[in-house]
């Protein structure tokens, strides 16, 4: 039987793709720049080169050449002095932690061209008006630091991993509502399509506007917004992930709209 949802704001994060496995090359000299010649220099260089190589075995790092090797290493130094840095004065449980993920040696441009967000979409995301609120003036993307682990609460799957394709609103869009449908049930939470939400609102598609007479006006893996994600939910219905499974992480591009009405579970019945 099919059923209305409604969904609130829980919040979705989406991984991505790793990299590749790290490159140590022989004979190499200096580190990670210039350093004294004492033995605690070595040691924390060496200390830092083996954090550094079992981090690029554990997401298949590799590298092109000792140049490019060192490059990686130093951007992964200061990816994990930061990490470091940043732990170091947690003391609370509600205080800020941090990992070393996938991305700790890429360039900015690299992850922007990982992420596939396309240029119009980042404009538009920098452009949301200000609003005053209360006392405060903001976007209202943040808020005080408050632990709340819908994870361990049993609403939201583990981490999810958007591949190369910049679907990001995709599954923020599917996890909020998966969480919120697990909370209001007390169950553990569904697996909807993000692929569904890839292709059938891709812009300026006829076979789309001809599915659905309108165009939801997406980027596919060139980015989106959650909201349109939940319009679309809500006049067309959701299919589940095993019926219409993810793809665009591996090939980076959408594929035709494959939505079938009588696959569809429910329909979103409002958001905010």
């Amino acid at each position: 039987m099919k059923t209305t949802i409604a969904t609130a704001a829980f919040l979705g994060i989406a991984s991505a793709d790793g990299l590749r496995k790290g490159y140590r090359p022989s004979n190499r000299n200096g580190g990670l720049s210039s350093h004294g010649g004492n033995s605690g220099d070595h040691a924390n260089q060496n200390g830092l080169e083996n954090r550094f190589n079992a981090w690029a075995a554990r997401y298949n790092q590799e590298s092109s050449s000792a140049a490019d090797w060192e490059a990686k290493l130093n951007r992964f130094g200061n990816s994990a002095q930061l990490v470091d840095d940043t732990n170091a004065k947690a003391s609370g449980s509600d205080d800020l932690r941090l990992e070393l993920n996938a991305f700790a040696a890429m360039t900015d441009e690299e992850f922007k061209s990982h992420t596939g967000l396309a240029p119009e979409v980042e404009r538009r995301a920098t452009s949301f008006p200000l609003r005053h609120h209360g006392k405060g003036k903001g976007r209202h993307l943040s808020h005080a630091a408050v632990t709340v682990d819908h994870h361990a609460d049993g609403f939201m799957h583990p981490v999810k991993n958007q591949g190369g394709c910049g679907s990001c609103w995709a599954f923020a869009a599917n996890t909020a509502l998966e969480g919120t449908i697990a909370k209001k049930t007390g169950t553990f939470p569904g697996r909807f399509s993000e692929q569904q939400l890839v292709d059938c609102t891709l812009r300026q598609n006829q076979r789309n506007i001809d599915m659905f007479g309108k165009d939801y006006g997406l980027w596919g893996c060139g980015g989106g917004w959650m909201s349109i994600a939940w319009d679309f939910q809500k006049e067309q219905g959701i299919m589940m992930d095993a019926d219409y499974p993810y793809t665009s992480g591996n090939t980076g591009t959408e594929t035709a709209c494959a939505h079938d009405y009588n696959k569809t579970v429910g329909k979103v019945s409002s958001y905010h």
